[in-house]
């Protein structure tokens, strides 16, 4: 489904959206969610663009999951760290108005949307079941709210990227070292491999780690 948010408590905040249900919704009462972040080329209002890699081409290529995922499209100009409060209100109408289990909403990003999770993540860690950056970074705080709060991460990155180099991870994991944080860093790999943009959201294990992560299991 491509849909508006209309961001009605913030004038001006609202952003159009991919949104994916599950095949079979009378199967279970409450689904997971996963929201997608995307990166820096792809901004605008045009929902097509998203669908060019990550998450959203493996949907649009017929990826059917057993969970919601959802995939803003930040305007022109912008950053994510910059509409985290709008982003916060969209969660909100989703939760309201879909059957999504607010203990599993788990959020992931590739590049500017890697940096757009670990923001996200940071600053309202209460929020997410689990945290999946791909080459992407914070600042300390965010690693430290996350740390202090248990959210399970799963970063990636490649050890060759000019774009957003490994350490903009490793310094975020130096940080948010609790028993559930855990990393992959494909060798020889820079930003536009697809190890660190495309292919994560095609790999079972990762949506296997995904798909079982729960804030009522943290600790």
């Amino acid at each position: 489904m491509r849909l508006q948010f209309d961001g009605r408590s913030r004038p001006q905040a609202g952003f159009p959206y991919l949104l994916h249900a599950p095949k079979d919704l009378t199967s279970q009462r409450l689904w997971p969610l996963v929201i997608y972040l995307h990166g820096l080329s792809v901004r605008g209002n045009n929902l097509d663009l998203i669908e060019t890699y990550g998450l959203p081409q493996i949907m649009a290529e017929g990826g059917a999951f057993p969970a919601y995922v959802a995939a803003p499209q930040l305007p022109d100009g912008l950053f994510w760290p910059q509409r985290l409060e709008a982003l916060s209100d969209w969660l909100d109408d989703l939760l309201a108005q879909y059957p999504i289990d607010p203990d599993r909403v788990t959020l992931t990003g590739v590049s500017l949307g890697g940096y757009g999770t670990w923001y996200w993540g940071g600053w309202q860690p209460e929020r997410f079941a689990g945290l999946l950056p791909l080459c992407g970074g914070g600042n300390y705080l965010s690693a430290l709210a996350i740390q202090k709060a248990g959210v399970p991460v799963w970063a990636v990155s490649g050890d060759i990227d000019p774009v957003v180099p490994l350490s903009e991870m490793t310094r975020m994991m130096g940080i948010v070292t609790h028993t559930k944080a855990r990393q992959t860093i494909h060798e020889g790999a820079d930003h536009d491999d697809t190890r660190v943009h495309t292919a994560p959201y095609a790999d079972p294990d990762i949506w296997t780690w995904l798909l079982s992560q729960n804030r009522q299991n943290r600790g």
